[in-house]
């Protein structure tokens, strides 16, 4: 059996490590997606490379609630992932056909 008191006592210890490394590896996992979003804004995008401009839209927004940005500009990368999330489920099962 794990104990439990164990558990909280080390999370309690890692949660300020995890915090500050919170925004620095989703800026790196940004910097790796920008070639895919440069080649999405060109009309260049590869078969894979819509997903990935999503995973930016993501990762954004995630960024404007760490950073507290504004709320708007949380909200509304909030809506685009949404959209977008809805938009590929669509395509996918009408392309399934």
């Amino acid at each position: 059996m794990i104990d439990t008191d164990v558990l909280g006592q080390l999370a309690a210890g890692l949660d300020p490590l995890v915090s500050r490394l919170l925004v620095p590896a989703w800026c790196i996992t940004l910097l790796v997606l920008l070639p895919a979003i440069w080649r999405l804004l060109r009309g260049q995008g590869r078969h894979t490379d819509a997903i990935w401009g999503l995973s930016f839209l993501g990762i954004s927004n995630r960024l404007t609630y760490l950073l507290h940005i504004s709320p708007l500009l949380s909200h509304l990368t909030a809506l685009l992932v949404a959209f977008g999330v809805a938009g590929f489920a669509a395509w996918y099962q009408l392309d399934e056909r």
